[in-house]
């Protein structure tokens, strides 16, 4: 280690080159975060991937409101539905594809833009929505990206797993949000 000081002691262009890696260290660092909460309302689907081998991946339609808390937290109402390919087995009912679910979570913005989401998670299935035929609960963990597209408008892009009772189901949502 001490040869290696010393070599860089004689060679001006490497002791600038760690300045400037320090330099840039310290500003990434140092750097304040101006998270965004906004209010807003919007619509969005997604591509489930169920972490269930006798699954298939399904889509899911939903509306989702953001309530605006403070500069970094926002409460995030969700109510959509949900399809899963195949048949499966909740608190022993064997529900099919097809689930309406409701959702409360709180988002926290961790830098600019960047966001997690955690929060409870109810939800209604059967065969076909007019079959309803069991109900779970369960949670929904998130992590995302908010894009500006205009000076009213956010397209969000999240990576979300949702856990209806025992079955994890992992996906990938954008959603368009009007705020204001």
């Amino acid at each position: 280690m001490i040869h290696l000081i010393d070599n860089l002691r004689y060679k001006k262009y490497d002791i600038t080159c760690w300045n400037y890696f320090f330099v840039f260290l310290l500003i990434l660092i140092s750097q304040n975060s101006f998270a965004q909460s906004t209010s807003g309302i919007g619509i969005g689907g997604g591509v489930n991937f169920p972490v269930h081998r006798e699954l298939q991946p399904g889509i899911d339609l939903f509306l989702k409101g953001d309530i605006k808390l403070s500069k970094r937290f926002a409460l995030v109402p969700m109510v959509g539905f949900m399809q899963l390919k195949e048949r499966f087995i909740l608190n022993s009912h064997h529900v099919g594809g097809e689930l309406i679910f409701v959702s409360l979570s709180a988002k926290y913005y961790i830098k600019d833009h960047l966001f997690t989401q955690l929060g409870p998670l109810i939800a209604v299935g059967g065969s076909t929505l007019e079959n309803i035929s069991a109900a779970v609960a369960g949670g929904t963990l998130a992590a995302g990206y908010d894009f500006n597209t205009g000076r009213n408008s956010i397209c969000e892009l999240s990576l979300h797993s949702d856990l209806l009772n025992t079955i994890p189901v992992l996906g990938i949502r954008a959603t368009y949000k009007f705020t204001w």
